[in-house]
């Protein structure tokens, strides 16, 4: 039986050992099992390579803003299990945790005598719904990989975004672009609007087809709706005629696409018999925030950190440190999970950094000495090195820390050690 958050830890990590099962076989008896709590909570569907975090942060903080309750779904998060599971922004208590599970333990356990084993993953997406019933007036959900098979699209949503299209688990989804596509484009529900903000054509052409078929509205960036960046932080929304300009919070050229996709999201909801105003939308966005996203954890020198943990990511992270640091004194140290292209995220950033140092990080999957191309500087203990970076180095010079979210944690928590 289940009563502290250790014996859930242990609880998990019984089920870590299953791996990662896309199908929504077990999800759907689990949820049954538990009198479908997911089918009274409306949901906005999110999936997406890159992107998901911010999209649903933006369109969580408008909906609160316009006043109404909204719970937030989140891919396993590398601060605490509580965090993937907010209401309002405000993380689930441990105590309700506990009580969630010890109802959803005899349940799962009934289903492993049938052989119908529950994955981590499936347990979690279970948890959300049994904390969103009969809470929240809207959900917004975020898939965990992929989209078609995966655990969240067991949802009817009443909005479905995604947000773009790039290399990410290929094992599970396929190394094509086109295959990635198929997956995410497995949350198009039939007459249920979408936003897209994929750019590349021959995924496009699969979302517009799945779309077409299952009689779904499509609203994609860069037809229905435009956004242009004006300065760092303004930006400018577009869609037939009409114009919101808006300010972000979180830095990065790529926010103000995610942003759009938010308040292209928040306006179609508005057909549906929510009540969001441009001025919701302006003071949400302006409010909205994300932790490990371009963020500035520390001041002379500085010290930025960012979550990118793919090609795509690592990417746009580039292109961002180009256009806020163009002429500074920079370093970075990079790390991520072990079966992640790492030669060609180093590549990407080698094309700004001249400085580059990897190291592993407390996680089982991290990367370790013998993934670190020969290129880059492999530090042993990153503690040690962060700690004399902040007190040798030059105090108008900036630090980069990106890759995998569990490592951007690790070192945020040092951070406000140190």
């Amino acid at each position: 039986m289940i009563y502290t958050m250790q014996d859930i830890e242990r609880f998990i990590k019984k089920r870590t050992r299953l791996g990662i099962k896309p199908g929504l076989e077990r999800i759907q008896l689990l949820l049954q099992k538990l009198n479908n709590p997911e089918k009274e909570v409306p949901v906005i569907h999110i999936a997406g390579t890159n992107g998901k975090g911010s999209t649903l942060t933006y369109m969580s903080a408008i909906l609160q803003q316009a006043g109404y309750t909204v719970g937030t779904f989140v891919s396993p998060s590398p601060l605490s299990i509580e965090e993937q599971f907010s209401i309002n922004g405000t993380a689930m208590e441990a105590s309700e945790l506990i009580e969630i599970f010890r109802r959803i333990q005899p349940v799962v356990e009934e289903m492993d005598c049938t052989y119908e084993y529950a994955t981590e993953f499936e347990i979690m997406v279970a948890v959300a719904f049994l904390h969103f019933h009969n809470r929240v007036d809207v959900a917004v959900v975020e898939a965990g990989m992929g989209g078609r098979l995966d655990s969240t699209n067991i949802v009817d949503p009443i909005l479905s975004i995604i947000t773009n299209i790039g290399f990410d688990h290929s094992a599970f989804l396929g190394d094509t672009l086109q295959s990635i596509a198929t997956e995410k484009a497995g949350i198009i529900k039939a007459q249920v609007p979408v936003v897209s903000g994929v750019e590349q054509e021959e995924s496009l052409s699969i979302i517009r087809k799945q779309a077409s078929e299952r009689q779904a509205t499509l609203w994609q960036l860069g037809r229905e709706f435009q956004v242009k960046q004006m300065s760092d932080k303004e930006w400018i929304y577009s869609s037939e005629g009409e114009r919101l300009d808006f300010q972000l919070k979180m830095m990065g050229v790529h926010q103000g696409k995610n942003a759009s996709l938010a308040i292209q999201g928040a306006k179609l909801l508005n057909n549906q018999g929510y009540s969001v105003t441009n001025e919701h939308i302006k003071e949400g966005l302006r409010k909205a925030e994300l932790s490990g996203r371009f963020e500035k954890v520390a001041s002379s020198p500085h010290i930025v950190v960012d979550g990118a943990h793919n090609v795509e990511g690592i990417s746009a992270f580039v292109t961002t440190v180009h256009h806020f640091y163009p002429d500074k004194d920079q370093t970075v140290l990079f790390s991520a999970f072990q079966d992640k292209p790492i030669n060609n995220m180093i590549e990407q950033l080698a094309t700004h950094f001249s400085d580059i140092y990897t190291t592993a990080f407390n996680h089982p999957r991290s990367m370790s000495e013998e993934d670190s191309p020969p290129s880059t500087q492999f530090v042993a203990d990153w503690k040690e090195f962060i700690s004399q970076y902040v007190h040798e180095a030059n105090k108008s010079s900036t630090l980069f820390v990106c890759g995998s979210l569990h490592f951007i944690a690790q070192v945020k928590r040092y951070i406000r050690e140190i």
